[in-house]
């Protein structure tokens, strides 16, 4: 007698969600640097070659649109599509816009931070005049000499501590959710492409 003509089909189907764990989550972190590396190159040059404080913060926030807007609209950001992960709600299906965008919050107040820091570096005198990264590392050194400059060399780095924290929470949870993924009500899964 066969064991599965009491169930029905959909229950067939369901098999139970495999987590992406930290290592493959790392990797697509990883794939997704890569890809934002044009973007960081433009925001150096608007920072020390050409100094322009608008095109900072436009590429700024496309960076950070960047994983809500792929999670939402794609699955997942390119990183996570190579390593076949797929960001989905607790029923397995597509993420909301604001959950894509709950997911990222730890990285908007990193980049919040960084936008901040750059603002203030734009009002160091003589820095719209740096042209290059001598120069402007000089009127930085300068100016962190005969004012402190606490917030300007500290406060960027311990802004992006709350992302590292918020993905380390993954190491201790059988769904491998950082907070960031509490915080959204979502999970990373593993797909078959």
């Amino acid at each position: 007698m066969d064991t599965y003509t009491n169930l029905d089909a959909s229950m067939i189907d369901k098999a139970p969600a495999v987590y992406a764990n930290f290592g493959s989550r790392l990797g697509a972190a990883v794939v997704d640097w890569l890809v934002l590396t044009p973007l960081l190159g433009l925001t150096t040059y608007f920072l020390m070659m050409s100094p322009n404080y608008n095109g900072i913060v436009l590429i700024s926030l496309i960076s950070l649109c960047y994983g809500p807007l792929m999670d939402h609209f794609a699955g997942g950001t390119l990183g996570k599509q190579a390593l076949k992960q797929k960001v989905v709600r607790e029923d397995g299906g597509q993420i909301t816009l604001l959950q894509g965008f709950m997911r990222a919050l730890p990285w908007w107040i990193g980049g919040m931070v960084g936008l901040y820091t750059n603002y203030l570096t734009f009002q160091i005198p003589g820095i719209q005049d740096a042209d290059g990264v001598i120069a402007y590392s000089q009127a930085i050194a300068e100016y962190q000499m005969s004012e402190g400059g606490f917030i300007l060399t500290y406060l960027p780095q311990l802004a992006w501590i709350l992302p590292l924290l918020s993905t380390l929470v993954m190491l201790g949870n059988k769904a491998k959710q950082g907070a960031h993924d509490i915080l959204a009500e979502t999970y990373v899964v593993k797909v078959d492409r």
